[in-house]
């Protein structure tokens, strides 16, 4: 009963360090997309900033014909 019991502690602990590797997968994983999610957001806040622009622009030209 007493190796039943030790065999079962290594196959838990075996487990256990398996279980721990996948988690710190999945965590390098989720940094490493909330990092990519970052850089996404930046990149439309640019372009909503350039639209922005060009939308301004656009209209200071149809002004300036219409005078």
């Amino acid at each position: 009963d007493l190796m039943r019991e030790l065999e079962d502690k290594k196959t838990a602990d075996s487990r256990v360090e398996e279980l721990e590797a996948k988690l710190a997968d999945i965590d390098q994983r989720y940094l490493t997309t909330l990092e990519m999610l970052g850089e996404k957001s930046e990149q439309v806040e640019e372009l909503q900033a350039d639209i922005a622009d060009l939308k301004k622009i656009y209209r200071e030209l149809v002004d300036s014909t219409m005078k």
